[in-house]
């Protein structure tokens, strides 16, 4: 029996077809997330610091006009290391990912939600790694894709001049 695990944000709720449990994996939902998903597992997020170093960082480099803050953020506080260690250590992480297996062995379907567009930088691709890495017959569906933007080409950038 193959079952699926779906990642996306949640914008991208209404583009899911499939007939999954919707699980949010967010540290603060807003109040809306209670009506859009099953329940929010919150020992499935980052954790507090991770979060908050990741957001001032690329906050900084919005300010800074840097292209690719988010990348910038994520390679900067070694984000994808860290969270796969909470992963490993956290024992609610734990617990809720034991679950979250059982329902795909048991060919249930499951769809990680949280606020994030783009899952290259974001937690719920490397949750979704991490989940279905021991199961067999179990494919991970990314939506959207994880894409990773061209640096900007703009001319200055070429020359180190103006354009």
């Amino acid at each position: 029996m193959t079952s699926t695990v779906y990642t996306t944000y949640f914008g991208g709720l209404s583009d899911l077809e499939a007939d999954a449990d919707v699980l949010a994996v967010v540290r603060h939902p807003r109040d809306f997330v209670w009506n859009v998903t099953e329940r929010n597992v919150p020992a499935l997020a980052p954790s507090e610091n991770l979060l908050t170093a990741y957001k001032r960082v690329e906050t900084a480099a919005e300010n800074d006009d840097q292209p690719l803050p988010a990348e910038i953020a994520w390679n900067s506080v070694d984000f994808e290391r860290r969270y796969r260690r909470r992963l490993r250590q956290h024992v609610g992480a734990q617990r809720a990912m034991s679950k979250l297996r059982e329902r795909l062995r048991d060919g249930y379907d499951i769809a990680l939600v949280c606020w994030e567009k783009n899952p290259q930088w974001c937690h719920r691709r490397i949750l979704a790694d991490v989940l279905v890495d021991p199961l067999d017959s179990v494919e991970t569906v990314h939506r959207p894709d994880p894409v990773v933007p061209e640096h900007d080409a703009a001319l200055t950038r070429f020359g180190g001049g103006r354009a």
